[in-house]
């Protein structure tokens, strides 16, 4: 609602014309997104056809036995028999889909297909999940075929192997039909992530680097890389490399939990950065001993995905405690509501997928999970892009913001009295001591040539340099006041950076309205401090001195000292207090945090 009525105040201030394109542009759009809707989902022709597709049958009158091989790597073997029905001329093949398993085809006790691990593989006992697809002819008709699967772990024996015959075409197009749903969503998933680490690169050169977007945006791209190589028409893609897909995909599943614990990691209180990051760890290591095991061959990747599953399980429990803490923490409040519910629906999705996967001995694939991790994602990544957005356009305010206070207070200082007052003195000077006021017009020069360079500075200077700044212009000031004006240097550490103009204002109101409020004059004491966690920068006169607490309403706007106390933070996080007390002077304290000051 906020953002729409934002969105209302920025149309209200555009011209008619320009108004009322973007208002048909608007209705044109949801035109058109109503018409695709419609087109997606409507039937939007009518096919009559005297020519039938071949299409493909079930193999489901076989015989199932299993022989027993020491050399086997779980000692067995399944052998399926059957007798070929009519092969039609057309198009026809045999085609089956296996999960980790070996094998071997006969027809009429010859070898015509194989599928098993190449013998050069290095580790690994599973050749990952493949489409087997064997020709078939019309004289092989009525001879007796016979295939022999050998499941490479124990949790594969029982699996059950479908067999399908007809055209290779309609088995392809078949299961691209029902996987297709996934690769768009895992495809979509992959742009996403790639478009969020351009932007999250694009960040590094920039004040304020957007790790969360660059965690997003990594795990989006093996959300959908998992996704995409864990289907069954994958490896349609990919025939001769299953064994590369299946470990890619166990891969992108045991490492992608660590970049989505960092994107939700940097969306909460710091207090909870070490207990994610101690499970990240835990999980790299995690994953570094099934790489171990893996290379070694004393287990495979799938035998110990259990413990991936488990980590994956502890990393979702981990997520749900903390957005559970924040939410009784806030009050209760709706706060980025939206965005945990559809993480909770992750959440359950996750929890749905690992009990399919036990129960039924593959991934499923659960559409809705992908849907909502690919919603989280876009939402959660959106709102970091816009939330990068806005502090840019903030920071660029507040640069502006402190270039008009340096302008501020660089005019505060050439304040028309005290122009007047120098050059009168200077005047004086020319008739009773040359080389004085020859002296003074040099000061007057350097006072104002270091006002106008501080305007070109937006950065904290050595204190040396303002300490300088500060000199010339008392010295200004004591050829008016002469021995009216004590000044005292105190300085034990020039080692620190401190905002240009920052002493100089200070000094100026010690003078004015301090010592150049009293009768007999007084004195200005410049001191420094190096504190255990800060530098102190001390500016002390022995003057007329005020009631702090008092409510000024004399008609002035009072904001040199709220301008300096404002450059002061934004600069360096520094503090300023001041301490009053009339007939007796005023003490300014400006602390400055040692932590990134180096001088």
């Amino acid at each position: 609602m906020k953002n729409l009525n934002e969105f209302r105040k920025k149309i209200s201030h555009l011209p008619d014309g320009e108004k009322i394109s973007v208002r048909a542009y608007g209705i044109a759009l949801a035109l058109m997104m109503v018409l695709l809707v419609y087109l997606g989902v409507a039937n939007n022709v009518h096919v009559t056809s005297q020519r039938k597709d071949a299409g493909y049958e079930t193999i489901e009158d076989y015989r199932i036995e299993e022989e027993r091989d020491e050399e086997a790597p779980i000692g067995v073997h399944k052998v399926y028999t059957w007798t070929l029905p009519e092969v039609k001329p057309q198009d026809n093949c045999l085609a089956f889909y296996v999960v980790h398993q070996s094998v071997h085809v006969y027809l009429e006790d010859e070898l015509i297909y194989s599928l098993v691990p190449d013998e050069n593989l290095l580790f690994g006992k599973t050749i990952g999940s493949s489409w087997v697809m064997i020709p078939l002819y019309p004289e092989d008709g009525g001879k007796e075929i016979r295939v022999v699967i050998t499941p490479a772990y124990e949790s594969f024996r029982e699996r059950k192997v479908e067999f399908l015959m007809g055209s290779e075409l309609s088995i392809y197009t078949e299961r691209l039909k029902l996987d297709l749903p996934q690769i768009i969503i895992g495809s979509i998933a992959m742009l996403v992530g790639m478009l969020f680490i351009m932007v999250a690169f694009g960040t590094l050169f920039s004040k304020k680097r957007d790790y969360n977007l660059a965690a997003l945006g990594n795990f989006s791209v093996m959300l959908g890389l998992w996704r995409l190589t864990d289907t069954r028409f994958s490896p349609f893609m990919m025939q001769e490399k299953p064994v590369f897909l299946f470990y890619v995909s166990l891969a992108m599943l045991m490492l992608g939990g660590v970049p989505l614990l960092k994107s939700i990691q940097y969306r909460y209180n710091k207090k909870f950065y070490p207990l994610f990051n101690y499970f990240c760890l835990a999980l790299s290591v995690a994953c570094m001993i099934q790489i171990i095991l893996q290379i070694t061959n004393i287990r495979d990747f799938r035998e110990t995905l259990v413990v991936t599953h488990f980590m994956l399980l502890i990393g979702v429990l981990l997520c749900a405690g903390v957005m559970i803490h924040d939410w009784i923490k806030s009050g209760r409040k709706k706060k980025n509501g939206f965005g945990k519910g559809m993480f909770m629906v992750c959440v359950a999705g996750v929890a749905a997928d690992v009990l399919a996967f036990y129960v039924k001995g593959n991934s499923s694939g659960l559409l809705f999970t992908l849907t909502a991790f690919l919603i989280y994602i876009i939402i959660s990544g959106f709102v970091s892009i816009w939330g990068y957005v806005e502090q840019e356009r903030k920071m660029k305010e507040q640069e502006a913001e402190l270039a008009a206070s340096r302008i501020s207070i660089m005019l505060s200082q050439i304040q028309p009295h005290f122009l007047y007052n120098s050059l009168n003195t200077i005047y004086h000077l020319c008739e009773k001591n040359p080389a004085k006021a020859q002296k003074a017009i040099s000061d007057f020069s350097d006072y104002l040539r270091g006002n106008l360079e501080s305007l070109k500075r937006n950065l904290p200077v050595a204190f040396e340099k303002e300490l300088e700044h500060v000199k010339i212009y008392l010295s200004l000031e004591k050829m008016r006041f002469d021995e009216e004006l004590e000044i005292v240097y105190d300085i034990e550490t020039t080692s620190f950076l401190i905002p240009t103009l920052t002493v100089q204002p200070l000094v100026e109101n010690a003078v004015k309205h301090g010592v150049g409020k009293t009768q007999t004059g007084g004195t200005v004491t410049i001191s420094t401090r190096e504190r255990k966690e800060w530098y102190e920068v001390v500016v002390a006169d022995d003057g007329a001195g005020y009631d702090v607490n008092e409510v000024k309403d004399d008609g002035r706007t009072h904001v040199g000292i709220e301008n300096v106390r404002k450059r002061l933070w934004e600069m360096s996080h520094a503090t300023l207090e001041i301490y009053s007390e009339k007939g007796r002077g005023t003490r300014v304290v400006i602390k400055l945090p040692k932590e990134g000051n180096a001088g």
